[in-house]
């Protein structure tokens, strides 16, 4: 089931790959504190970046740890775009399965982008709304997923035949 899942994606051409990851790398320098610290304290600048090498060989790793610390301590902004306020971002929290949340701010295009992506790559798998599927969330996701997928037309009911496959 995996394999049929994961044979809906399409491998972009690498210099696609390339030139976006170098965009990414400079709007960060340029708009997210966060990251800028992490260049800056490795003795890095956007300009160091001139190819995927370069980044794969000497961006700074980042840690979930590392978000989950900046973020308790008062410094969610910081890993946002600066040109953004986080009231109107929506709040996406990841799992918690380290014991603590982290969150995602997502403007609400980025939002109902995120959900479309989703939807797409579940009907390339073969999901239909008539298919039964299983949604395993912590309860503070639990509201917004099961609302999310509603408003999808599509129905949530527990089974495990999907994980048999």
């Amino acid at each position: 089931m995996i394999k049929e899942f994961l044979s809906c994606y399409v491998r972009p051409p690498s210099h696609s790959v390339e030139e976006r990851v170098l965009w990414l790398v400079r709007h960060a320098w340029e708009h997210v504190p966060f990251y800028r610290e992490k260049m800056q304290a490795a003795g890095l600048s956007a300009s160091d970046f001139n190819s995927l090498d370069d980044y794969i060989i000497k961006f700074p790793e980042t840690t979930s740890a590392e978000y989950r610390t900046y973020q308790q301590t008062g410094h969610s902004q910081g890993l946002i775009d600066e040109q953004r306020k986080l009231d109107g971002l929506i709040e996406d929290r990841s799992s918690g399965s380290s014991g603590i949340t982290i969150s995602v701010f997502r403007s609400p295009a980025e939002y109902e982008l995120n959900r479309a992506r989703a939807l797409w790559h579940l009907v390339q798998a073969g999901l239909r709304p008539w298919h039964r599927i299983l949604a395993v969330l912590p309860p503070l996701q639990m509201r917004k997923r099961v609302s999310m997928s509603m408003s999808m037309s599509m129905s949530i009911s527990i089974s495990i035949s999907i994980l048999q496959s």
